[in-house]
């Protein structure tokens, strides 16, 4: 829905938000796991950087939703490359 516009409003305790939507998330298909991150990168890239927050975060999630993540690059705080489609197989669980 490119077009349509969502009003939003971010959870005052957004902790406590995350610690109950990770469960749910988790028991995603690794199809849609891949998509969810691809969302989230995308989220972390809209400005050309990731902050080191950003980036502890994401990994944070990829440990609960059970997906690969590589180590820490050592500076984090510098322009991001451009975002990547994943396509094909999932390595976020098993299919």
């Amino acid at each position: 829905f490119p077009q349509s516009q969502v009003p939003y409003s971010p959870p005052t305790d957004w902790v406590a938000t995350l610690d109950r939507a990770l469960p749910r998330l988790d028991r995603l298909q690794p199809t849609a796991k891949s998509l969810l991150l691809e969302a989230l990168l995308a989220a972390m890239h809209h400005d050309g950087r990731i902050a080191v927050e950003e980036a502890e975060l994401l990994r944070a999630v990829c440990a609960d939703l059970h997906c690969p993540l590589p180590p820490p690059l050592p500076e984090l705080e510098r322009p991001a490359p451009p975002p990547v489609r994943i396509s094909g197989r999932s390595s976020c669980g098993s299919d």
